[in-house]
């Protein structure tokens, strides 16, 4: 297989309203049904501006990375799991007007994973959230007992890895029944938490 003209055939590009449904049943493939509600794929949830870009590789939809920003530092935390919260509060500057940003969902077909798209959706969020004025930017990354699934595209996209949140959806799942595809209703599963600062 030849992954230059895979990646010649990469586009992405801004989730239009036309891929709500597509995107929604990718998330719910890879991250649980119901993980990703669609206000938090394009729209606004109590002053945090969510949107999401798509990548396509020969027209298929095959991946799609959800973000957003928020105009106060302490508004980001809306779109964080309530028990990681402690811990992602320690991180961020001292509430100031300093937008932030927060890459909240990533997800990739598995026919189409292992070909460096997660990186480059990551990457391209990173710059949307960078352009809108995001000094720092969060990421949460689900991690269960295969181990921390986008350490490696957040890596390659510039984030460090700043700690970790036991059972970071624990509460979450149990308060909107939402079963995790690993270890099933309540999710025990841990968050790696990832940032990235602007120089």
């Amino acid at each position: 297989m030849d992954g230059h003209r895979h990646w010649r055939a990469l586009t992405i590009e801004p989730c239009l309203p036309a891929d709500l449904e597509e995107v929604l049943s990718l998330y719910d493939a890879a991250l649980g049904q119901g993980y990703v509600r669609p206000v938090e794929i394009s729209g606004d949830r109590a002053g945090v501006v969510f949107d999401s870009l798509v990548a396509r590789l020969a027209g298929q939809l095959v991946g799609a990375a959800s973000y957003a920003v928020a105009p106060l530092t302490d508004l980001i935390l809306a779109g964080v799991p309530a028990l990681a919260r402690r811990q992602v509060r320690d991180l961020l500057p001292e509430p100031d007007a300093t937008p932030s940003g927060l890459l909240h969902a990533l997800a990739i077909e598995p026919a189409a994973q292992g070909r460096g798209l997660g990186s480059a959706l990551c990457l391209a969020a990173r710059e949307c959230l960078a352009s809108a004025g995001a000094r720092l930017i969060l990421a949460l990354a689900w991690t269960d007992d295969t181990g921390c699934h986008a350490a490696g595209a957040l890596s390659r996209a510039g984030f460090e890895r700043a700690g970790q949140a036991e059972r970071a959806w624990y509460e979450d799942s149990l308060e909107r029944g939402l079963p995790c595809p690993s270890c099933g209703l309540p999710c025990t599963c841990a968050a790696d938490i990832y940032v990235w600062r602007a120089d």
